[in-house]
């Protein structure tokens, strides 16, 4: 059995799920708190895998101490240049997993004020040099959706990640 480092009940905890629902294995989910929990879970040999962002481990993947098995951005980490993506090994990346930062806006915002900030961010965000910037320093690949394409997605990962929660009974009921 594979153990998987998570946060009980946070993100960690769905994706780690998500992950082997598309692998076709059954983690057993072991609780090791946030990032640097799961990082010395995986160290010590309490766990097995983890979910952790490249530029938090890189430096102990390239001292031997870690192995990083996939990266499941759509192209390689800098970070990382020799992992392959999960896509380059043949397996699509559950949509659970993809770790999305949004910028929020009321419903009733008359529609040239929401395209406006939308453009901004749009622009700004995708100008090669910020995004190469923020890549390096977050150690995460930097896209921009915006409008009805990330309705879409977000509902995409949204229905994922409550399946996940469904499937394997996570919900707590509240009165």
């Amino acid at each position: 059995m594979v153990r998987a480092g998570a946060n009980i009940g946070a993100l960690s905890h769905v994706e780690m799920l998500a992950l082997g629902q598309a692998l076709d294995f059954a983690p057993r989910i072991v609780s090791a708190g946030g990032g640097s929990g799961v990082r010395q879970a995986i160290l010590s040999g309490d766990v097995d895998i983890g979910d952790q962002n490249p530029s938090a481990v890189a430096s102990l993947v390239k001292d031997g101490q870690l192995k990083a098995l996939a990266y499941y951005g759509s192209s390689r980490s800098s970070y990382l240049p020799d992992t392959p993506t999960m896509a380059e090994q043949g397996y699509d990346t559950p949509s659970a997993m993809c770790n999305s930062g949004y910028f929020w806006i009321r419903r009733d915002t008359p529609q040239e004020i929401k395209d406006y900030w939308t453009n901004l961010l749009e622009t700004q965000l995708m100008a090669p040099e910020t995004k190469a910037q923020l890549e390096e320093t977050l150690g995460v690949e930097i896209l921009f959706v915006g409008g009805d394409d990330m309705d879409a997605l977000a509902d995409k990962i949204w229905k994922e990640r409550v399946d996940i929660v469904d499937t394997f009974g996570l919900k707590v009921e509240t009165n």
